[in-house]
């Protein structure tokens, strides 16, 4: 965590502390012999983040329309039930394995998980445990069956 500037937006990196991005730190670490980690929140991203100025359609509401709000109104939670947010989400993964990542460690995990029936998905149709191992399995696809997932404050069942 700190990478980013913002929750949501995992791959808008800060420069000022990981100059030319995450893979000159993940090699090195490679070449010193230990794996390369991250931490990313998959589900959360925060109202200042780009991502959600820029596509708040892509944030999960409730039934009545209003968002979701974690971490004292700071925290939003990303839909992927929108085809643009689940591919944005799979772009994160993809672009951290090609940058050397071999460990995740993925947090706030149920936030992913509210129910359908009381959540205004953006396509509407499926349970929230088949929207939530949607993403589990796009998320495992993206960063391998080599790789090490640790998922934190997760609805164990559906993993």
């Amino acid at each position: 965590d700190g990478y980013q500037k913002y929750y949501g937006d995992w791959l808008d990196i800060k420069e000022e502390l990981w100059p030319g991005g995450m893979k000159p730190a993940f090699d090195l670490i490679k070449k010193e012999g230990f794996a390369a980690g991250v931490w990313v929140g998959a589900f959360m991203v925060h109202k200042k983040s780009k991502l959600f100025n820029e596509h708040p359609d892509w944030i999960l509401r409730k039934a009545d329309g209003t968002y979701y709000e974690e971490m004292g109104g700071d925290g939003l939670i990303l839909d992927t039930s929108h085809p643009e947010a689940f591919a944005y989400l799979r772009n994160v993964f993809r672009t951290m394995r090609k940058n050397g990542a071999t460990f995740y460690k993925t947090d706030f995990m149920d936030w992913g998980f509210q129910d359908s029936v009381k959540s205004k998905r953006y396509t509407p149709g499926k349970t929230s445990v088949q929207y939530f191992r949607e993403a589990l399995q796009m998320i495992r696809e993206e960063i391998g069956t080599e790789s090490y997932w640790l998922a934190c404050i997760s609805p164990f069942p559906p993993f």
